[in-house]
């Protein structure tokens, strides 16, 4: 009787040691997918934070960089000639572009150099049209002359140039004199007053409007 008993006490014991080993089991197992959860977690945030970072990115590069499109108009301009008696009236047209300021208040606007697609950012403080050495090459401008150039970094070398033919919206100037600067980085043409001594200008409240008459 005692052998039975003692054979039983054993069978129990050994059924709580495998019940304990598998509960122990259990509790490394839920500590295992509790760590898996946490790791996946932090992975998803630190995930969902990059693509965070490149689409503000992108959102600002676009709010700061992008050039904005002209908005053409043709105006009709009456014009009254004191000379004559009776007064004759005559009307013409003029040509308008008007460019939104962008958040750094410059004025960058796409146009176009002798038909290919270009930026502009308008300098009135440039003397001349001056074009990156690298956007000068694509657009096939020929170096006519060495000049003596004055930026903000000193006096340069630059290649004097012309542009035979220069588009903002519907306005169209022809024979600009320019400057190739090597020194010049990115993609930006400066229009300068090469350029703009061509037109009326004048600010209105976060915006540029460019008359040609």
């Amino acid at each position: 009787m005692k052998e039975i008993q003692s054979h039983s006490t054993k069978q129990n014991a050994l059924g709580q040691s495998i019940h304990l080993e598998k509960s122990i089991q259990a509790c490394h197992a839920l500590d295992m997918n509790k760590n898996m959860t946490q790791k996946l977690g932090g992975l998803f945030a630190i995930i969902a934070w990059i693509i965070f970072l490149v689409m503000a990115s992108l959102f600002m590069h676009r709010w700061f960089e992008e050039p904005d499109e002209p908005i053409s108009e043709v105006l009709k301009v009456e014009r009254t000639s004191s000379r004559s008696v009776p007064r004759h009236r005559s009307v013409r047209r003029v040509k308008q572009v008007t460019i939104r300021a962008n958040r750094r208040h410059h004025y960058v606007v796409k146009g176009k150099i002798n038909g290919k697609a270009v930026r502009f950012l308008v300098d009135t403080g440039a003397s001349n049209v001056s074009i990156p050495g690298s956007v000068a090459k694509k657009l096939k401008l020929p170096h006519q002359s060495i000049l003596n150039a004055s930026t903000a970094n000193g006096t340069v070398k630059v290649w004097g140039t012309t542009i035979p033919s220069l588009r903002i919206g519907n306005i169209h100037l022809r024979n600009i004199k320019a400057n190739i600067n090597p020194y010049l980085k990115g993609k930006d043409i400066l229009l300068g007053m090469s350029a703009l001594k061509e037109l009326e200008f004048r600010h209105n409240k976060g915006y540029l409007i460019l008359i040609q008459h």
